[in-house]
């Protein structure tokens, strides 16, 4: 949590859990440059959540 209110990507851009998903959206077109900015930055955010919390069980 502490990661997340400290990363102003995590505060600036939408994103959510659904089940065990993790997205990003946003509206408007998504040029090609910015994929990659998203992508990483949801590596980011996967990378903070601890591994039980991904588990089904």
């Amino acid at each position: 949590m502490e990661w997340m209110l400290a990363d102003q990507r995590a505060l600036s851009y939408s994103w959510r859990f659904e089940g065990t998903w993790l997205m990003t959206f946003r509206t408007g077109a998504l040029k090609l440059e910015e994929v990659f900015f998203y992508a990483d930055f949801l590596i980011d955010v996967y990378a903070q959540v601890p591994r039980h919390v991904w588990s089904n069980q």
